[in-house]
């Protein structure tokens, strides 16, 4: 039962991240983005896991009602009794509609299985480590089975201030075989997502967006069987932006609260005793400047807190501050540096720090 809850934690440490791209707006700039990650953890100065990662994103509009972007990346892990591996990951397709007279946004995500599956024992004990949500690693997850999430947003404008919209996501994942040696095909269940937000412009300067989601699951099967039921998730996310000239204020804030899991007893899904999936608080926050037209400069801060349960890696309260300046080599090339450290810990005191450099080119055009 413990290899079946690893498998479902890589899954979702994905999934999650890959449906919420459906909200996207239109924009009328092609983008083509590639950047290299360093991130490395020290778990109570005996342990340590890194990850070198280089994410690929294209983003391409088709008139002024349809773009497609697309999302890559290769990732190696490693570290101290971590045993090794490396792949590239699923790719990531999302084509977004806008029926501009009915202010409806039509999208389809699609993964296509182009990362490492059927891994080996010491592959997955890596894999289910850069899972946890905990230290954010850019490739939780290196490969699963192909899938599709078609998504529907209607935009409701209230006034000239104010704009309310509603949105549903439904999320599909083929079986795929995780390990080497599994019996058979995994099959993780299917998402459903429903999301209400409201976008507020409260001076000419400064705007407040709220939005809250829930999101439902069936079950996952192997041959059929139903082993495991993720419990209902309801996420509350705010956003407040604040420019001062050329200056820029951001702060994110996202609550997400897990319902308990179901469990397979006896040959049926049974409530566990226990909360294994921990609710989490996190925020992200920047304040940009510019010096020069051509140099801008954002001062970073994060923070992420999560309850404690019988996970791992639960109780976990970490800040992290950094910087990123942001070179403008020409009006089409930029070269974000992003440098950012993190301390804190987990549940009973165990010391937590971790530590990100990347650096990236962004060509719009």
């Amino acid at each position: 039962m413990r290899v079946f809850l690893i498998i479902i934690l890589i899954i979702s440490s994905f999934a999650s991240i890959w449906a919420q791209e459906s909200l996207q707006d239109v924009q009328q700039t092609r983008i083509f983005s590639l950047s290299s990650y360093y991130q490395t953890w020290d778990i109570a100065d005996n342990r340590s896991v890194d990850e070198i990662s280089t994410p690929v994103f294209l983003y391409l509009p088709f008139g002024y009602n349809f773009n497609l972007s697309l999302h890559a990346n290769r990732a190696n892990v490693s570290g101290d009794d971590v045993p090794g591996i490396g792949s590239f990951t699923d790719t990531q397709l999302m084509l977004t509609y806008h029926i501009e007279k009915a202010n409806l946004f039509l999208s389809l995500g699609i993964n296509l299985p182009s990362g490492k599956k059927e891994l080996t024992v010491d592959e997955f004990i890596s894999s289910s480590l850069i899972s946890y949500s905990v230290f954010r690693f850019r490739v939780p997850n290196f490969g699963e089975g192909f899938g599709f999430a078609p998504g529907i947003t209607w935009a409701i404008p209230l006034s000239d201030n104010v704009v309310a919209g509603l949105g549903a996501t439904y999320q599909r994942r083929n079986a795929f075989k995780p390990l080497a040696v599994f019996p058979g095909e995994y099959e993780p269940g299917d998402e459903m997502l429903a999301t209400a937000g409201m976008d507020f412009r409260l001076t000419p300067t400064a705007t407040l967006s709220t939005d809250l989601t829930f999101s439902s699951y069936r079950a996952d099967k192997i041959a059929g069987f139903e082993i495991f039921n993720s419990g209902n998730k309801l996420t509350f996310n705010l956003q407040f932006r604040k420019f001062f000239d050329f200056n820029e204020l951001w702060f994110f804030a996202s609550h997400r609260s897990r319902a308990k899991n179901q469990l397979v007893q006896a040959g049926a899904l049974v409530e566990e005793s226990e909360k294994t999936t921990p609710n989490q608080f996190e925020f992200m926050a920047h304040y940009r400047m510019r010096f020069r037209r051509n140099l801008h400069f954002r001062i970073l801060a994060e923070g992420r807190f999560f309850e404690e349960t019988s996970s791992p890696f639960s109780g976990a309260k970490l800040l992290g501050l950094g910087i990123m300046p942001e070179i403008a080599v020409s009006r089409l090339l930029t070269i974000p540096v992003r440098l950012m450290l993190y301390s804190g810990s987990l549940l009973n005191e165990t010391d937590l720090s971790g530590f990100e450099v990347s650096i990236g080119t962004e060509l719009r055009f």
